[in-house]
């Protein structure tokens, strides 16, 4: 529900219920969550240029170990350099629940906690007449990190510790004329686990990129998409993966695509999660062909 008071101030408030419920297919154990929330979220123009937004969340959890009574805020602020031109900061606390299964996912493990911690992030956004900028830098600090160990004589989820993650993003986009655009993405990052006997691991990748062009003019539009990762934990090799998009509107109702997946067919580990490597699919072809009624 919006509530506009007036030109410089807006309320939002809103609710939300949840029920799961958890059966295993091999094993007799069983598991069920209710969750209530109830949000809102206040909007205050404090001038032409300065903008605060405060939120706050309200949440219920009660499963088969225990029930939760949480306090989640944020906070938001913008300032507008320029009609074109931004800066924000964005803080925020994070309050993740175990997944119902974790409770039981290899052994018992009735003490697990919540991931609880806060967000933060100072960015800065700039719309050019032939594109965009944006800069931002972030740091996430969570306690009680949920993950999978080795015990014995079984795997055992658990928490492990304190996880930290500063990094900044950068992303550029120009736009060449009214058919072609391209886009070069850089997110770089120090993401790692503190665990029980005081060392830090590193957790995903440091270095993540993405690039893309464009082109779309009258009833075509096709794409050429980049993504790679690199300086990975468990000297994992570097992913890279290229994708195709090529799309013609046939009429006002039909439309024809075909996408290509891993075009340069590379083997690489897309997730590594229990010790275990998964690997993305080889070069896949898919046509596409849609119908519009009405």
């Amino acid at each position: 529900k919006n509530w506009y008071m007036d030109e410089r101030h807006r309320f939002i408030a809103g609710m939300m219920a949840e029920k799961e419920k958890y059966t295993e297919l091999v094993g007799s154990h069983k598991g069920d969550r209710t969750q209530y929330a109830l949000y809102g979220q206040y909007t205050v123009q404090v001038n032409d240029r300065y903008k605060n937004i405060f939120g706050l969340r309200y949440q219920y959890s009660s499963d088969q170990v225990k029930t939760y009574n949480e306090w989640i805020p944020q906070w938001q602020q913008l300032y507008c350099l320029s009609s074109d031109e931004v800066i924000y900061t964005n803080i925020g606390k994070s309050f993740i629940l175990p997944r119902i299964y974790d409770y039981f996912y290899t052994v018992a493990a009735v003490d697990l906690k919540p991931e609880c911690g806060w967000n933060y992030e100072l960015g800065y956004k700039k719309n050019f007449a032939n594109g965009y900028l944006r800069v931002s830098s972030f740091y996430i600090d969570v306690d009680n990190k949920i993950k999978v160990v080795k015990e014995t004589p079984k795997k055992k989820i658990k928490n492990v510790g304190r996880f930290k993650n500063p990094g900044i993003e950068i992303e550029y986009g120009p736009i060449v004329n009214d058919a072609w655009n391209w886009n070069v993405g850089l997110t770089y990052a120090n993401p790692k686990n503190k665990l029980e006997d005081g060392t830090w691991e590193q957790t995903f990748p440091k270095l993540q990129c993405s690039a893309g062009i464009t082109y779309k003019k009258d009833k075509l539009d096709s794409s050429l998409t980049l993504q790679c990762a690199a300086k990975r934990p468990h000297q994992i090799k570097n992913y890279l993966d290229l994708s195709f998009h090529a799309g013609y509107k046939v009429s006002k109702t039909d439309y024809f695509a075909i996408d290509v997946y891993n075009v340069l067919n590379r083997r690489d580990v897309t997730t590594e999660y229990d010790w275990i490597s998964y690997y993305g699919d080889p070069r896949t072809v898919v046509v596409r062909y849609r119908h519009t009624f009405g």
